[in-house]
């Protein structure tokens, strides 16, 4: 079994709150591009990172921003659970903007986080503040 077959199979047993949407867009074409490198998971930077995105979302009421802060939540509680050694990502690009992250553990393949998102680059400034705070979708 490949790398992409390992890790879309641990994809399609996942509970994480993302896992049936990456599920979907790779049912209808989208490509699994697993990253090159796998990383010493520093827990503490990851945690403090993802913390200070929680906080920058709190107040924002759209489903972009719920589904961050969701995701992010189930990262960082897995990130702790499993007490990872080692982290890879791989991501899933969507049209016509957005990709999925997916955080692994290398070797086993264990899915500890899947979020949506969505780069500055890819949407103007007043679209994406517009998805944050709900005003469009």
């Amino acid at each position: 079994m490949s790398e992409s077959e390992s890790l879309l199979s641990k994809i399609r047993n996942s509970c994480l709150c993302e896992s049936n949407s990456v599920i979907k867009e790779l049912d209808n074409g989208a490509v699994i591009r697993i990253g090159s490198g796998v990383a010493k998971a520093r827990k503490e930077q990851l945690y403090k990172t993802y913390e200070i995105r929680l906080k920058f979302i709190s107040d924002r009421k759209g489903l972009h921003a719920q589904r961050i802060s969701n995701s992010i939540s189930e990262f960082v509680e897995n990130l702790i659970l499993e007490d990872p050694e080692y982290l890879q990502t791989a991501r899933v690009k969507v049209n016509p903007y957005g990709s999925y992250l997916v955080w692994f553990i290398p070797n086993t393949f264990k899915i500890i986080g899947c979020m949506f998102t969505i780069s500055q680059s890819e949407v103007s400034d007043g679209k994406l503040e517009d998805l944050w705070d709900g005003k469009i979708t």
